[in-house]
């Protein structure tokens, strides 16, 4: 019986997130630094809560984003296999 979920598959997933997780820290910090001073996330202020939200929301899409495109193409190489 085969798996359903390679390891390799969701290393490769939550890699995107994190990578996404920086990548949203950074921006979020930026903009909360900047633009947002007053900003308050779990008792954070200023670029700190900018940074906490701009991550926790980057790495929650891509997670979704990636599961899904994961799925589709789990689907296509079953579809390709079976007419093969």
């Amino acid at each position: 019986m085969p798996r359903l979920v390679r390891a390799k598959d969701v290393a490769s997933v939550l890699a995107f997130a994190f990578s996404s997780y920086l990548l949203g820290l950074a921006m979020g910090a930026h903009y909360g630094g900047t633009y947002a001073p007053g900003l308050r996330f779990f008792s954070l202020t200023g670029y700190e809560a900018g940074a906490q939200l701009g991550a926790l929301v980057s790495a929650g899409i891509t997670l979704v984003v990636a599961s899904f495109a994961h799925g589709l193409l789990r689907r296509r190489r079953a579809k390709l296999a079976w007419c093969v």
